[in-house]
């Protein structure tokens, strides 16, 4: 088995969603590398923007899942 950290995309931006990115930038051997929201509004921003966190994490949302997933 592999180790390092577990790679986690997050699919879904919405309340619950971003309670959920809030609760898993703050567990360690996790790591987000990706995200992926129909609301436009979403698109395009860091996820740090949509979910208020303290920092940029350079991870883009896109539209499209598997857009997300070809660059993971």
């Amino acid at each position: 088995m592999a180790k390092g950290p577990i790679r986690v995309v997050c699919v879904g931006i919405g309340e619950m969603g971003k309670k959920l990115v809030q609760t898993l930038v703050s567990k360690r051997g996790l790591q987000i590398v990706g995200a992926a929201d129909i609301d436009e509004n979403h698109i395009g921003k860091d996820l740090a923007d949509v979910c208020v966190l303290e920092k940029k994490t350079g991870i883009i949302i896109e539209k499209n899942v598997e857009t997300v997933f070809s660059k993971v």
